[in-house]
């Protein structure tokens, strides 16, 4: 009897196992193809369960994938990528125990990802960024108008590789110096990236006067360069090409690079005509100082001090350098004094020895910068135009320094 129910035991097992192993497992398969119709391989297909479970796997040169690892019963998302093509999801698809879990799905091309690597190289010739033979990097339209300052070239520093800006600290108009991948000559203004504007060269040098020592009789002035005057909102994109061989269509000019900028030409995707209108506040504010110490005065002696000679005794404001930052100490004593009230300076009465902490802080005052710009364009399949009005206003930190810059662009393209 106890042989019989093992014998019966074994069997349903047997049969219970037999039953779960015949059970077909789902299978998903599927095919991608264009719509132009043509099979697409290497496609990313994502799959996504409720489970949080994810597959993914990619077509192969028939355009055909498969899923063995899913349940019965389950929704699942796929998401199909493709560059070059718009991505595809195909959502809460449930799979079937039995019959067939198949998907044919169909890939829209798109331009998003390829105008990405789509560069502006010498001569406005546009080519795609992995065919070059050297280097080239493109920044867009908001790398210059965010953030702006007064001259828009220093909003590129640190946003393109090998890309150098000094900028010379002569105030609001101050200009800079563009140089790619180092010095590589002796003459300094060789060195220099050539700007180059809608495939026109300008000139980057600066533009100033005078010539002797800082400081001097004629003290240098540096009133900016022709690439400062640039509007940033007129500006589409800026490509930086790097070495001779990107530039070898400009000469020698270009040994150092060149900076390649695209102005807007008021081409539009959408129809009808587009008004834009840009408003930028800033301040400017000293951003450290010096410390000082204001226990005692300048002179050479701790006896006293006088601005030339005073009855007080001889001259020790000045012909000894050395020493000249600690004179008498600050108490409130009466010394002659600097009077900027005579034409000289020469003092008449005694003033009190006090130290004037705000005497260089209180100089300098908070700078402000307003610009505002207004576009209009429009165009069809024949042309395009764009007309383009600007102002920028700026009062520096320092008094009675500051200037006021209106700017008019106008662009117009028509097909012949």
């Amino acid at each position: 009897m106890k042989k019989l129910l093992r014998t019966g035991l074994f069997v349903f097992l047997l049969g219970i196992t037999t039953f779960l192993m015949a059970q077909p497992t789902p299978v998903v398969t599927g095919t991608v193809m264009n719509d132009k119709g043509d099979l697409l391989s290497g496609v990313t297909v994502r799959v996504n369960g409720a489970d949080n479970s994810n597959y993914s796997t990619t077509t192969d040169e028939k355009g055909a994938f498969a899923f063995r690892q899913l349940k019965t019963g389950s929704a699942y998302e796929f998401v199909f990528t493709h560059v070059g093509y718009q991505n595809q999801v195909v959502k809460n698809y449930k799979l079937k125990q039995e019959g067939t879990n198949a998907l044919l799905v169909e890939l829209k091309a798109g331009n998003v990802l390829l105008d990405e690597v789509v560069v502006t190289t010498a001569l406005g010739i546009k080519r795609v960024e992995k065919s070059l033979g050297y280097a080239a990097q493109t920044v867009n339209e908001n790398a210059v108008k965010d953030a702006r300052t007064n001259n828009w070239v220093n909003a590129l520093s640190g946003k393109v590789a090998g890309l150098s800006i000094q900028g010379t600290g002569s105030g609001p108009m101050g200009s800079s110096r563009i140089t790619l991948r180092g010095e590589n000559s002796l003459n300094l203004d060789n060195n220099q990236a050539l700007i180059v504007v809608d495939g026109i060269p300008i000139s980057s040098k600066i533009t100033g006067t005078g010539f002797k020592a800082h400081l001097a009789t004629d003290s240098p002035v540096d009133f900016g360069s022709d690439l400062s005057d640039l509007n940033p909102d007129d500006i589409a994109s800026v490509t930086v090409l790097k070495g001779p061989g990107a530039t070898a269509l400009y000469g020698s000019r270009a040994a150092s690079g060149a900076l390649i900028i695209t102005t807007k030409s008021g081409a539009r995707k959408d129809k009808g005509l587009g008004i834009t209108f840009n408003s930028n506040f800033s301040i400017d504010r000293v951003n450290r100082w010096v410390d000082n110490q204001y226990e005692y005065g300048e002179g050479r002696t701790n006896a006293y001090f006088s601005y030339l000679d005073s009855p007080d005794g001889i001259n020790t404001a000045t012909n000894v350098a050395a020493g000249r930052a600690f004179g008498p100490k600050y108490n409130g004593q009466l010394y002659f004094q600097f009077d900027p009230t005579t034409p000289d300076g020469k003092p008449t009465v005694r003033t009190p020895w006090v130290a004037y902490p705000d005497y260089i802080k209180g100089f300098f005052q908070t700078g402000t910068t307003i610009s505002n710009n207004v576009s209009i364009e429009g165009g069809n399949e024949k042309g395009s135009a764009r007309l383009s009005l600007s102002q920028f206003k700026n009062k520096w930190i320092l008094p009675n320094t500051g200037y006021e810059r209106y700017s008019v662009a106008l662009s117009v393209n028509q097909r012949v």
